[in-house]
């Protein structure tokens, strides 16, 4: 039988409560990722509208969720991972989100008739998407407000010829093999 893992909220009013992974590909992203990202957003997050793309255990939405984000929303293709994010979110009595299990280029691809969002977390599958498509589609598509921020992580770095002249990075890092951005929105 597969036992499936936990990992943890690391602040806010969620501090410390454990988050279920139910999918095996599922790589949810690093407590010492989110405590830079999280640092780096600190001013920048409540309040906020966020989408989690590739939302996977949700945990970065979670996250936004317990450092009072207005709202977040989450795309998650899974049905699985999708069901058991519902089951913690109900768990947590949190009623500020939407989740959608849908693809998430599908979704982007969609023109947004709604508000934008001012973060977008963006954590696909190692290797699976052109990142050049998805922040063309987030900009292209009406998602996020001018000088909004979008987190991305990677197992390779990223190319900056694919992200100017729409993006800036604002924040760069490395966590073992992993890199991680904040880009802006020009």
């Amino acid at each position: 039988m597969n036992k499936s893992k936990t990992i943890r909220i690391i602040g806010g009013s969620l501090k410390n409560s454990k988050i279920r992974i139910v999918e095996e590909g599922i790589k949810p992203t690093t407590d010492r990722v989110r405590v830079t990202l999280f640092n780096w957003l600190h001013a920048r997050i409540a309040n906020k509208r966020v989408l989690d793309l590739f939302a996977g255990s949700g945990i970065l939405g979670l996250e936004a969720l317990s450092r009072d984000s207005e709202e977040v929303i989450f795309i998650e293709r899974s049905k699985k991972a999708s069901m058991a994010l519902d089951q913690q979110l109900a768990k947590f009595q949190i009623d500020n989100y939407k989740n959608k299990q849908v693809d998430a280029i599908q979704f982007l691809k969609q023109k947004n008739k709604e508000a934008r969002f001012d973060i977008i977390f963006l954590d696909p599958p190692y290797g699976s998407y052109a990142i050049h498509e998805i922040l063309s589609l987030i900009v292209m598509n009406n998602w996020i407000v001018k000088k909004g921020y979008v987190f991305y992580e990677s197992n390779v770095p990223l190319d900056l010829k694919v992200v100017e002249p729409l993006w800036n990075i604002y924040r760069e890092s490395k966590a073992g093999k992993v890199y991680y951005y904040l880009l802006c929105c020009n």
